[in-house]
């Protein structure tokens, strides 16, 4: 008995079996759409802009993390939506940077979980 031979496969054939469109080499998850094919072919930003600026951010995102941190020394647990009540301004997202703020400089923020656990309610405070 002989040895079976090998099977090659052509470029196109082990493209498709890969998941690589056989047209133009490109991952298969697409169609031949001038509009798309472009969007795949036009280059991405090597840079992105700056998300902080300090002569536009600087002042506000100070006063707000002075903000929190003198709302927070009384040591009364409080959720993101309660702290942006009591300041009046800010997004929870926002507060909660500013919380870890306060932790990177070596003061202790509280977490914990309030009320029912599959809620995904957190409370924070600042020990004393």
């Amino acid at each position: 008995m002989s040895a079976p031979q090998p099977t090659y496969l052509t470029d196109a054939e082990r493209g498709s079996l890969l998941g690589w469109c056989a047209t133009c080499g490109k991952p298969a998850d697409h169609t031949h759409v001038p509009w798309l094919l472009e969007l795949w072919d036009t280059p991405r930003p090597t840079e992105t802009a700056p998300t902080y600026s300090g002569p536009l951010d600087g002042d506000r995102l100070t006063s707000q993390l002075e903000a929190v941190q003198a709302l927070m020394q009384d040591g009364v647990w409080r959720t993101l939506a309660e702290i942006r009540t009591a300041l009046g301004r800010g997004s929870e997202a926002g507060l909660s940077a500013r919380l870890r703020e306060i932790r990177g400089k070596r003061k202790t923020v509280e977490r914990q979980r309030r009320g029912d656990p599959q809620h995904g309610l957190w409370e924070y405070r600042l020990r004393k």
